[in-house]
């Protein structure tokens, strides 16, 4: 289970071998142009038993994540032979790393890391994710509170790269990404093999989107969004057009207003590629996932694609492909986006 910033989505699959059946996928969100503060303990709650009351989930074991604002990544700079010790010594290395990095004191901490793959060039030896114990504790609570039994605090990169991994076979000589695209932020996650080797903002989400075109396009915060979703953005290649039947005056209207963010977004993604790419010079840029609320823009992956010189495509894209080991039927839909990393934490590998 997912709680964010606009409600709560859960998932739970059956695995089937290495791949994995979708059972059943469950979203209650508020509205994006709710600007009420969203994060009360009872509030979330509520989310939570609505999630799952009523709705076919068996068992009251759960998963759910730290959110993201709640979670610091760091590389740290320690050499394998270091990382190669004994567990106990070797996570201590790394607190020792990572505490010189926080102002928070680290025993007020829970802190994991992984070893990154190895580079030719010089680069860090591992990644951090560390997030406040109390934050930690409150997430289990509030799942006591909703009646469940929370077995497990994920991180968002490794819930999303184990879902990434289970849509597309992993290229062994290629750097992929999943960009999240959620309702404040945008979040990349780009992995070399199956590990998350950098996370990152990289700038606005779907809500900031919303209020560039209801001031752009004087409408309200509501109408705003309604466009945005019925619209999206125009085909590459059609947005300098005149005004005719194959072209839609709306969608470059939408596209105008919310130009700078995503050419913020490719920027720092296309920058990202380029970071992790330097450190892996034999190997070449793969495909980028989309998920979260924002994946759903219409033309977003296109944006991307032509932007990037990538594939990018929405993680829905690939459900029902021979590769993918992730099966849903065709009520799935834009779910999985919504739902990807609700879908992400629900998978063992």
């Amino acid at each position: 289970m997912d709680v964010g910033a606009r409600g709560a989505r859960a998932a739970q699959l059956v695995r089937d071998g290495d791949a994995y059946q979708i059972q059943r996928i469950a979203v209650v969100e508020r509205s994006l142009t709710d600007e009420a503060e969203s994060r009360e303990a009872g509030e979330w709650s509520t989310w939570m038993r609505a999630c799952v009351h009523g709705r076919g989930f068996r068992g009251r074991s759960v998963v759910t994540c730290a959110a993201n604002d709640d979670c610091d990544y760091h590389f740290v700079d320690l050499p394998h032979a270091v990382l190669n010790r004994p567990p106990l010594e070797a996570e201590q290395a790394v607190r020792f790393e990572v505490s010189r990095l926080l102002s928070d004191p680290i025993e007020d901490l829970e802190l994991r890391y992984w070893p990154l793959v190895s580079s030719r060039a010089p680069g860090p030896g591992a990644l951090a994710v560390a997030s406040r114990r109390s934050l930690v504790i409150d997430k289990v609570s509030r799942c006591h509170e909703a009646g469940l039994m929370c077995v497990g605090v994920d991180a968002h990169a490794s819930a999303l790269s184990r879902l990434g991994c289970v849509l597309a076979p992993v290229r062994s000589k290629s750097v992929w990404g999943v960009l999240d695209v959620g309702c404040e932020q945008s979040r990349l996650i780009l992995c070399v093999d199956t590990v998350p080797s950098l996370v990152r903002v990289v700038g606005s989400g779907g809500r900031a989107w919303t209020r560039s075109i209801a001031e752009s396009l004087q409408l309200s915060v509501k109408a705003a969004e309604i466009q945005k979703r019925e619209h999206g953005i125009p085909p590459v290649g059609s947005r300098g057009a005149a005004p005719d039947a194959a072209h839609d005056e709306i969608a470059r209207m939408v596209f105008g207003a919310i130009r700078s963010e995503l050419n913020e977004v490719a920027g720092e993604v296309k920058r990202s590629y380029e970071y992790v790419l330097g450190l892996h010079p034999e190997r070449e840029p793969g495909a980028l996932i989309l998920v979260g609320g924002g994946a759903s823009l219409r033309g977003l992956p296109e944006f991307l694609s032509d932007a990037l010189g990538i594939a990018a495509c929405r993680a829905s894209a690939f459900i029902g492909q021979q590769s993918c080991r992730l099966r849903g039927d065709g009520g799935t839909g834009a779910k999985v986006e919504v739902a990807a990393l609700a879908l992400g934490l629900a998978i063992e590998e």
